[in-house]
């Protein structure tokens, strides 16, 4: 076989080869695309629909953007659809409402981190009565009680219901903290924001109850302490 015969059938060889190649990789390419494109819309219509909390679509934002950039491997878009949507979805009967340790509307921070247990406003009973909450009732999850801004003590005592507990006067308005184990301040005391006023000795028995007057009436106090959810326990 002449030279020239060897090197055209190597060259159609390289063609061939070369051109099933850049075929299979489209195939995979659009492939990929594809499965990218049906994760993000996913990932999107979750924090949409469920109106997702700052870190989960900040982690969300994140990684569609690392995605569209090629720096991630589809399975982990995959895994993180996946993980979300169930985590989501699957949100227990008895829901979880917790304020929010950094997040809140007029300067006031938390008393307590929690889950709420009764909301503020009219309660049923299983008698058929209805009762009217001045404020909320939470489980705590932590022992500390803080004051949720800079005020002055103006009331302390024993609560045929709800135990001990403390008011204080913030500016204009008044907050009631009750259910505590032991108070750590005296009428006439003056308080800064987060100082400890109080504690409990088990989180795991305890419902604080917390309550905010405005103009001598009791207002819902999500209206004055950001929460991160508002799924009340029933």
């Amino acid at each position: 076989m002449s030279l020239k015969k060897i090197i055209n059938n190597k060259t159609r060889s390289i063609r061939v080869k070369t051109g099933y190649n850049t075929k299979n990789n489209k195939d995979i390419y659009k492939r990929r695309i594809k499965q990218i494109l049906i994760s993000i819309i996913l990932v999107l219509m979750v924090i949409f629909i469920k109106k997702l909390d700052t870190n989960i679509t900040k982690t969300a934002i994140e990684l569609v953007d690392k995605t569209i950039n090629y720096d991630m491997e589809i399975t982990k878009v995959k895994d993180f659809t996946l993980k979300y949507t169930k985590k989501i979805i699957n949100v227990p009967k008895k829901g979880i409402s917790v304020f929010n340790e950094d997040s809140n509307k007029e300067g006031f921070i938390i008393p307590v981190t929690g889950e709420i247990y009764k909301s503020f406003g009219k309660v049923p009973k299983s008698n058929g009565v209805e009762i009217f909450n001045k404020g909320v009732d939470i489980i705590p999850n932590r022992n500390e009680v803080v004051a949720i801004s800079e005020g002055v003590v103006i009331e302390k005592g024993k609560d045929l219901v709800y135990g001990n507990y403390v008011k204080i006067r913030h500016g204009n308005i008044e907050a009631y903290y009750g259910g505590m184990n032991a108070i750590y301040v005296e009428i006439g005391d003056k308080v800064e924001s987060g100082e400890k006023i109080g504690s409990f000795n088990n989180i795991n028995k305890t419902k604080f109850h917390f309550e905010i007057w405005e103009e001598g009436s009791p207002i819902n106090p999500m209206k004055k302490i950001e929460f991160l959810h508002d799924v009340v326990l029933t």
